[in-house]
């Protein structure tokens, strides 16, 4: 588990000049792979998914961090990330696979004649108790590999998942 650490926004830490260096220092480096592996697949692949990873832990560091106001009101100065904060690439997948499901759902409505409340009702607690077995870590497992699917795939709008351990 991360710690949370909570600042008033006059007492933010400066940027050491030693970080800021080395994060210079980063970007030439990655600017250099990058010019490196120009033209090759495999190679901007791996390096786009490492830089991914760093990205995702970086970001999940940031939101450890909650900034109040100077005065005696403790709300945090951002709002929290929500759905629409997303890249539009992964709210893409999102809304596609909702769409998905609403096809779905509509085609087996007409296959079998069922109420279509009676059958999200119905889908709708069944994929409750499956919920119920599925840990946090197999969901961001099983999303971070429906994105490499999509990423080598982006004209396919919807994959199979599988959720691992289950």
């Amino acid at each position: 588990m991360h710690n949370t650490f909570t600042y008033r926004h006059s007492e933010l830490p400066s940027l050491r000049p030693e970080i800021k260096a080395e994060i210079v220092g980063l970007d030439v480096q990655i600017a250099d792979l990058i010019l490196k592996s120009q033209g090759n697949f495999r190679e901007l692949e791996e390096l786009a998914e490492v830089l991914d990873n760093c990205l995702d832990s970086c970001e999940l560091n940031l939101k450890s961090i909650q900034i109040i106001p100077d005065d005696d009101n403790l709300q945090p100065v951002e709002s929290p990330a929500t759905i629409t904060d997303l890249p539009i690439q992964e709210q893409t997948m999102i809304f596609s696979t909702a769409l998905f499901s609403a096809m779905v759902l509509a085609t087996l409505q007409k296959l079998t004649g069922a109420d279509g409340n009676s059958l999200v009702d119905m889908i709708s607690e069944q994929v409750n108790t499956e919920m119920q077995e599925i840990s946090d870590e197999q969901i961001t497992t099983s999303l971070k590999n429906y994105m490499e699917g999509y990423r080598k795939n982006p004209m396919q709008q919807t994959f199979k998942v599988k959720i691992p351990s289950v």
